[in-house]
């Protein structure tokens, strides 16, 4: 969308368009969300575990799935922070973008979550070009650990990656989804030539909300009480919560 001049910015019609891209990539790719759902469930069921990340932005990916009041008690969310050692503010941890460019990090978060086979690994990330999720997903492959990506196809495509491998998350993943975002993110063009409005956020959003729909169905057809979360801010939902077994908390 480009954008003439300032009075030209429609805040409806940039969020219609936002909406757009993420309900279309939900459509397009129905098979493959079917597909990644019942990885997850065959993996569930055979006591696996399902976790979700994603650095920077992408991290609201991996907590769209986790602890979600009408979601699953089946995906416990990872995060860069989980292996600093010296705690920072939030507002820095989405700034920098450093850690996420660090290969071995990737490995370190699987390690810190003792993530093992038969488990499922849900990451997410717009490029799709870092090192710590590129490495993340080869070191899944090289311990039998199903992957699967969450990207933007035109971002990814329009840049290098930054792996020595070369390789981009989703040539190393299991299952590939493309999140339907734009190159760089931001969806209306202003006039100097920058953009406003990231889509990524709202496109991993309906992306998780239909592959958690899709797993509850398995769940269903095959006559299995789905774990599903109640908000804890509804009067009885500590009391509906508390029965469900969390993958990798001990409650």
């Amino acid at each position: 969308m480009k954008i003439d001049s300032a009075e030209d910015i429609d805040s409806v019609s940039i969020a219609e368009l936002i909406a757009h891209l993420g309900l279309d990539a939900v459509k397009r790719q129905v098979p493959e969300i079917k597909a990644a759902a019942k990885l997850i469930f065959d993996s569930v069921i055979n006591g696996g575990n399902i976790f979700t990340f994603g650095a920077g932005h992408a991290q609201a990916l991996a907590m769209e799935f986790s602890s979600r009041a009408g979601g699953l008690a089946i995906f416990q969310s990872m995060h860069l922070q989980d292996i600093r050692e010296e705690h920072r503010d939030a507002f820095w941890d989405l700034r920098d973008s450093q850690p996420e460019r660090i290969p071995e990090n990737g490995t370190k978060v699987l390690d810190h979550h003792k993530i093992k086979e038969n488990d499922v690994v849900i990451i997410a990330s717009q490029s799709g070009r870092n090192g710590a999720i590129v490495e993340m997903a080869l070191e899944c492959k090289k311990r039998g650990i199903k992957v699967i990506g969450l990207s933007s196809n035109k971002h990814s495509q329009s840049v290098d990656s930054r792996h020595p491998s070369g390789s981009m998350l989703s040539d190393v993943v299991d299952i590939s989804l493309d999140n339907g975002s734009v190159i760089g993110d931001a969806v209306a063009e202003l006039p100097e030539g920058k953009s406003i409005c990231s889509a990524s956020t709202v496109c991993f959003a309906l992306i998780a909300q239909a592959i958690n729909a899709e797993v509850t169905k398995l769940f269903i057809l095959n006559s299995l009480p789905a774990p599903l979360l109640v908000s804890a801010n509804l009067d009885h939902g500590d009391k509906a919560n508390s029965p469900l077994k969390f993958p990798a908390l001990k409650i």
